[in-house]
């Protein structure tokens, strides 16, 4: 079977240039990433991203029979819009089953345009052009229209753009170039979806980064996230740090995270500077290993005991919540009395408090702890939180992998290796354990379980995505499941 071609959008080079992660997306090279999942979803979150969405695709349907037709295979009233609106639905097959979701734009009655999903183009025009009445015709100007999204409490602010009401849509001059504007998109905030010629995608990308690049620009406070995760910022860095305490930019509010630090860089004259400057929080981390004999301490405050088997259940229930861990401690003082406690009562009067974070979850399957790996997996999927940081926790973590073992295998040293994989902290060591026990042949294999797991995620493909997760936490922690997924096998 010949090799699949990946298509780009008007703005791959431009994305390249940025330093963003691509990777294929149905059919297409598509960025997934720039600075960071965290770090992008908060812009979103707090003044305004902007997406490349070009990948989408545009399928205009003009003719006397539009409406009538479209009533009949879309899954939401059509008549319950005017023209210059917008509504999310979905395209049906005879018996109703969801063919795929769309947004559809009114522009008349005898013209709407349908945004449909990237993976699903040639099956969706395929599917109506077999339907289409003789009054109806189809233009598929999925090639005609790039497609940006702008997104975020700010997003409305950065540029010029025509007041509309959510859904809502019209044709606009935006940074001097002509648009369909639309009040729509994915991300919850607010924020427009702009169609524009592919050859002009440029100019208007460049002119949204621009705009979203001025602080000035922002209604509220910016929040700038500034991580130095070794807790040096060199000589250059320090007298950057320096002058900006001196001098702190009244819009900006600046979260600055180091690890533990020592002596001789708490008496530096930079972070000197900032500690007069801001605020500074010492946060002492209590790692899993040490948290059996914090829960044996406190317990011992108020004259109660517990074995061995009885910490490790403790531990087990209250890890990544101290706070919660401390009530549920105080709880046995006010159920049990004072002395050594038995297992069963404790079990019987403890609730089940534990709470992980993402970089608890890549720690254990790195470490080959596979136990702790599905307990966290399993107790993320009962809070009803999404699978898709797991996924793509998993997926940053086999690619590291991945790159740690072609430079192993050029003569590199693995300590080497690792640090150029740029992990930090506690998954540095454990990233560097996995290197010498995960063997090259099965990395391949976990590179196409996550492309598999991203797919699931977003509907694409049968099974349950948080078993398959687990399965595939488990290959990459050393204990795969049985049967193994097509291409884990090591």
């Amino acid at each position: 079977m010949p090799e699949q071609t990946l298509r780009r959008t008007p703005l791959y080079d431009r994305h390249v240039a940025a330093g963003a992660r691509i990777v294929p997306f149905a059919g297409w090279e598509m960025p997934v990433q720039y600075e960071g999942i965290i770090a992008e979803h908060r812009a979103v979150r707090s003044h305004a991203g902007v997406f490349d969405v070009s990948h989408m695709g545009q399928l205009e349907i003009r003719g006397a029979g539009t409406l009538d037709f479209l009533q009949r295979a879309l899954s939401n009233d059509l008549e319950k819009i005017g023209e210059g609106r917008a509504q999310y639905t979905l395209l049906l097959d005879e018996r109703g089953t969801p063919i795929d979701d769309l947004i559809a734009y009114r522009f008349a009655d005898d013209h709407v345009l349908l945004v449909v999903n990237a993976s699903r183009v040639d099956d969706d025009r395929e599917w109506i052009l077999d339907r289409l009445p003789s009054d109806v015709v189809l233009d598929d100007r999925s090639d005609e229209l790039a497609m940006l999204a702008l997104q975020g409490p700010a997003a409305l602010e950065l540029v010029q753009l025509p007041d509309l009401e959510p859904f809502g849509f019209t044709r606009a001059t935006v940074a001097g170039v002509p648009a369909i504007v639309a009040r729509t998109g994915y991300t919850g905030e607010p924020g427009v979806e702009l169609m524009i010629e592919p050859g002009r995608a440029g100019e208007l990308w460049d002119a949204l980064v621009a705009a979203n690049a001025q602080a000035g620009l922002f209604g509220g406070r910016r929040l700038v996230d500034l991580r130095i995760p070794n807790g040096k910022p060199g000589v250059e860095g320090g007298k950057a740090l320096e002058a900006y305490a001196a001098d702190p930019n009244p819009d900006h509010m600046t979260l600055i995270t180091l690890p533990r630090l020592d002596r001789a860089t708490q008496d530096s004259a930079w972070f000197g500077a900032l500690s007069r400057t801001g605020v500074v929080i010492a946060v002492q981390p209590l790692d899993r290993a040490a948290l059996p004999g914090w829960i044996g301490a406190r317990l011992a405050r108020q004259k109660q005991k517990v074995g061995r088997e009885t910490l490790a259940f403790l531990a087990d229930h209250c890890e990544g919540n101290l706070l919660a861990a401390r009530q549920e401690i105080e709880k046995l003082a006010l159920l049990l009395p004072e002395g050594e406690l038995d297992h069963e009562a404790v079990e019987r009067a403890v609730a089940d408090v534990a709470r992980y974070d993402i970089f608890q979850l890549s720690e254990a399957w790195l470490a080959g702890d596979a136990a702790r790996a599905v307990r966290i997996l399993r107790v993320v999927e009962a809070e009803g939180d999404s699978p898709t940081l797991a996924i793509w926790q998993l997926s940053e973590d086999v690619h590291a992998l991945a790159a740690v073992a072609t430079l192993v295998r050029s003569g590199t040293p693995v300590s080497v290796a690792v640090r150029n994989a740029r992990v930090w902290g506690r998954r540095q060591s454990a990233l560097e354990r996995a290197a010498q026990r995960v063997p090259p042949a099965l990395i391949a294999g976990l590179l196409t379980a996550t492309a598999q797991l991203d797919a699931l995620a977003k509907g694409i493909g049968s099974g349950n995505v948080w078993d398959e997760l687990a399965t595939t936490a488990l290959a990459l922690a050393g204990a795969p499941a049985l049967p193994l997924p097509a291409g884990l096998s090591p």
